[in-house]
């Protein structure tokens, strides 16, 4: 396949944002953060690990982008419950760190968009192994909505309308608060 065979296919995009909560104020977690993050991404590829609809993980400095499978009905009902994978993951990695003195808890928010995109794969060069990129907003847009998140003032869990027309109707019905951040349509379950 060239890089220019662009097959547009529907897409689920989740983008967790891990974020320190300090506990002193003028402390940042510069040593620890590394190793908070690591445990976070080898927690989150072990529930990715067997799954044939999960597309690619892109760990980022601060965030992990997790492309799904959109074309099934069921993976939107599938991660719409995602968040308490999630939040068994941040939990047991702020207990290691309490665990081993860690200045600070571990929080993260999450937000979930869906649609169109197209794999543009770059090929492989000399040692650097090819490479899958996706194109269209919806990766940008799951991103920057994460990182709109973190500053505060919204639920730690938001989903874009992209994805919540793919819900059924009992679970539309969960995701009841409406938000709008960075002039997008968003839903919001009652736990959050």
């Amino acid at each position: 396949m060239k890089n220019t065979d662009f097959q547009p296919q529907q897409i689920i995009v989740l983008s967790l944002r891990i974020m320190p909560i300090r506990k002193i104020k003028d402390f940042y977690p510069f040593f620890e953060a590394p190793v908070a993050r690591s445990l976070i991404l080898d927690k989150v590829n072990e529930i990715f690990a067997g799954n044939p609809d999960c597309l690619a993980i892109w760990p980022h400095l601060d965030e992990i982008i997790i492309i799904i499978d959109g074309s099934k009905k069921e993976n939107y009902e599938q991660f719409s419950q995602i968040d308490e994978a999630f939040h068994g993951i941040i939990k047991s990695c702020s207990q290691f760190g309490q665990q081993n003195g860690w200045n600070y808890d571990i929080g993260y928010v999450l937000a979930m968009d869906a649609g169109l995109s197209s794999p543009i794969t770059l090929p492989a060069r000399g040692q650097l192994p090819s490479f899958t990129l996706w194109s269209g907003l919806h990766v940008d847009r799951a991103s920057n909505l994460s990182a709109a998140m973190a500053s505060g003032n919204t639920p730690h869990m938001l989903i874009t309308h992209s994805f919540y027309k793919h819900l059924s109707q009992k679970t539309r019905n969960r995701f009841n608060k409406l938000y709008y951040k960075l002039h997008i349509c968003c839903y919001s379950d009652e736990k959050t």
